[in-house]
């Protein structure tokens, strides 16, 4: 839930996915200082050398020419791996905390 309205994370995944740089991608909902909660993208590279201002500002061009303004990330976080469970799943829970 995001400003009251339910998004899916994986419609928006798919999006940024399809930049060339990204390997993989996790979007959660993620709770600011005063308790709101705002779209994060948390990135794995393909490994290239990449500046992550500047990934950060292509991936949420990308994303306001493709989504609703709502389902748009508010940020992007380059992270070396996402969790996974033992079988290769997200853990999403994780990612909605940050704590991994």
């Amino acid at each position: 839930m995001v400003g009251g309205i339910t998004v899916s994370p994986l419609e928006v995944e798919r999006v940024l996915v399809e930049h060339p740089v990204v390997r993989e991608v996790a979007v959660a909902a993620v709770a600011d200082q005063r308790g709101a909660t705002k779209l994060r993208a948390y990135v794995v590279t393909s490994g290239a050398a990449v500046n992550p201002v500047a990934l950060e500002a292509e991936l949420i061009a990308l994303a306001k020419r493709r989504l609703a303004a709502f389902k748009v990330p508010r940020s992007v976080q380059t992270v070396p791996a996402l969790p996974r469970t033992p079988s290769g799943k997200l853990r999403r829970y994780e990612i909605r905390n940050g704590t991994w």
